[in-house]
């Protein structure tokens, strides 16, 4: 999106949580940080190590805006600067609702000349309804990347890519000021209960198979972070409930 769309639609959507003018301006002007202050990633290969820019209209740049709402999170919870990291979220999942495929019979290639294309005809007027959505939305903080792309990404007309922006803005400020936190807390400790039980048998197990001795002990610790990593119901719960209390 161009600058002056970053700045609209976020300036709208922060109205609509009665923001005092200058908390809205802050965000608004850093919506459009990712432009001016570009974010990077390691990419590592076989053969070399390199620094790579975020791609803004993609995974990478909608997981690198979950990890500046986290930031907002918790900045906005201790009362912080939660504009800066909050606006730059904002521009990834901004940038990410913009289609950049083009489809030609049955393949499908990036165009960026549709991109520019779509960002040139965006709607001067911005409806309320999808941003209401967002506001009233009852969704986890853990479902927020899955909301947006199930929502998928104005591929058809500039109003559908500003209706997405437009709710993606509102549902990851919410996110920040309002999360959906119904149940989190119990929903949390129910599933740790069933993590430490299961760190217990895993590490047992693994003096079990090796015997009372280094290699058993760190048989019993890699089957916990196996078992970890497996059980997603308490990783969920534990990213909704450190969202909620950071």
């Amino acid at each position: 999106m161009k600058w002056e769309d970053h700045r609209r639609t976020t300036t709208y959507v922060c109205k609509l949580f009665n923001f005092d003018k200058e908390t809205t301006r802050r965000i608004s002007e850093a919506s459009i940080l990712p432009d001016k202050e570009p974010d990077y990633i390691i990419v590592r290969r076989k053969k070399r190590t390199y620094r790579k820019r975020v791609s803004h209209h993609s995974e990478e740049g909608l997981e690198t805006g979950l990890k500046y709402l986290k930031i907002a999170r918790k900045e906005f919870v201790r009362k912080g600067n939660f504009e800066t990291p909050l606006g730059r979220a904002l521009h990834y999942f901004q940038d990410y609702v913009v289609g950049t495929e083009k489809k030609l019979w049955i393949f499908s290639f990036r165009s960026w000349d549709k991109h520019d294309q779509i960002e040139r005809s965006l709607p001067e007027k911005i409806d309320w309804k999808p941003a209401r959505e967002g506001l009233e939305s009852k969704i986890y903080p853990h479902q927020i990347l899955g909301v947006i792309r199930e929502r998928g990404k104005g591929d058809t007309t500039p109003e559908e890519v500003l209706n997405l922006a437009v709710y993606a803005t509102a549902l990851a400020v919410k996110m920040v000021v309002d999360p959906y936190v119904e149940g989190v807390e119990e929903n949390y400790q129910k599933h740790l209960k069933i993590m430490l039980l299961i760190s217990l048998l895993s590490f047992l197990s693994g003096l079990i198979a090796l015997g009372l001795n280094l290699g058993g002990v760190l048989a019993g610790l890699f089957l916990i972070l196996v078992s970890y990593v497996l059980n997603l119901p308490f990783r969920r719960a534990r990213f909704d409930y450190k969202w909620w209390k950071p």
